[in-house]
């Protein structure tokens, strides 16, 4: 016994299978939409030297004082881009004499709420020990890090830029 489908269900079954596959993933679909969050974008070297100098400024606000010089003009090193290309990565880096130890905890505490909004994976690391060692580490797209160390003899915040394409080497 064969059974016969009615005309209306030979349009409407390739249809719903068709918006299944589009809805489930399997079809293809084109767009022209930029990419919008920070991790998909790709930084030119100035946009990369200011977001990073933009945040070391602001941490470095968090705890006022006698921090060393950050010298943003000196040269970058070399760092790896996408499919073996070669980009260039500025690094900062300035330290400060120790504060208390409840404002260091705050310091860290200031820093990590400071990146929660950014998307950018924060870790937090104390040793316990005499010296109240306590790490906040930073790690964003195309290879940004950024590190502030504190501790019973000083402060120390550090680390490197995106990595941008840098295809002149004006930036090393």
């Amino acid at each position: 016994m064969t059974t016969k489908l009615h005309p209306v269900y030979r349009r409407v079954l390739p249809a719903a299978a068709i918006i299944l596959l589009t809805l489930a993933g399997c079809g293809t679909t084109t767009t022209t939409n930029p990419p919008t969050s920070t991790a998909e974008q790709t930084m030119g070297s100035e946009q990369a030297r200011k977001e990073y100098l933009d945040l070391f400024t602001k941490i470095q606000a968090h705890a006022p004082g006698d921090w060393t010089k950050v010298t943003p003009d000196k040269p970058g090193g070399v760092c790896d881009g996408p499919l073996g290309t070669e980009g260039t990565q500025v690094s900062f880096d300035a330290t400060r004499s120790p504060l208390s130890r409840e404002e260091m905890d705050a310091l860290h505490d200031k820093v990590k709420a400071e990146f929660h909004t950014t998307g950018f994976t924060v870790t937090q690391h104390t040793d316990g020990g005499e010296n109240f060692v306590r790490r906040t580490d930073v790690f964003g797209p195309e290879k940004f890090v950024m590190g502030l160390t504190t501790g019973k003899y000083g402060i120390a915040l550090g680390g490197n830029t995106r990595c941008f394409s840098d295809p002149e080497g004006k930036f090393r």
